[in-house]
């Protein structure tokens, strides 16, 4: 009797793990807590993709399509030099994101971006980030697998469902 109440032991143990580490199993990030007051900003987690960004907020996931500001390529020498135009008006491709990036930015004291990066926006990573650190927003960025589910247990989610209301978001 003890070998089967065992046994019974091991195959739910097992099962539980399988199914947690299986398909459709996601991550959660739970926020290091500092001990000093200078790095207590709290995360607001932005999922990239290379072609879209999907913001975490109050009234739940919002998908914006995005692509870099404006470039230029230079061929110098044989060799291939891209040049953004960061003091150049933005886009109107761009101006999806541009409520939701305003409404961090409004609270760049007590908050920063904490940036899922999908493999499809390795590439475009930094340009990403330049939209963020021109407004002088602190960013944090930790890839993940292209279609596994993230999501932060203690974050604040940003902005206000007043911003929403004012762009073109769908939810993810």
């Amino acid at each position: 009797i003890l070998m089967c109440v065992l046994g019974c032991l091991l195959l739910v143990t097992v099962s539980m793990s399988a199914i947690s580490m299986g398909v459709g199993a996601g991550e959660v990030w739970i926020p290091a807590q500092s001990g000093g007051e200078k790095n207590n900003k709290s995360p607001v987690l932005v999922e990239f993709g290379g072609n879209f960004a999907v913001f975490h907020t109050d009234s739940g996931r919002h998908r914006v399509d995005w692509r870099p500001s404006a470039q230029r390529s230079v061929n110098i020498g044989g060799s291939t030099y891209v040049l953004n135009d960061d003091k150049g008006k933005e886009e109107e491709a761009t101006s999806e994101i541009l409520p939701l990036l305003k409404a961090l930015e409004s609270r760049k004291d007590t908050h920063y971006a904490l940036i899922a990066v999908r493999p499809s926006g390795f590439p475009r990573l930094q340009q990403f980030l330049s939209e963020f650190r021109r407004r002088d927003i602190t960013v944090g960025y930790e890839p993940i697998d292209q279609m596994r589910p993230v999501s932060l247990t203690d974050g604040v989610s940003l902005p206000p469902t007043s911003v929403l209301k004012t762009s073109n978001d769908s939810t993810h």
